[in-house]
């Protein structure tokens, strides 16, 4: 059976997600050309902190 790659915008939301549980700075995205997928990384960016910021990580 075949596996399939993900979505490069799930992705970089992953990716994002994973920056800012440990602590990257939203200047660290390394999706400079494509602008929908550095908008994943941030979406992902921004709901690690705000569950940091919750206590829920």
């Amino acid at each position: 059976m075949k596996t399939h790659k993900r979505d490069r915008t799930q992705r970089a939301w992953s990716k994002g997600y994973h920056a800012g549980l440990v602590g990257m700075s939203k200047e660290a995205c390394p999706y400079a050309g494509s602008v929908n997928v550095r908008h994943n990384w941030m979406v992902g960016w921004r709901q690690a902190k705000e569950n940091l910021s919750h206590g829920l990580e």
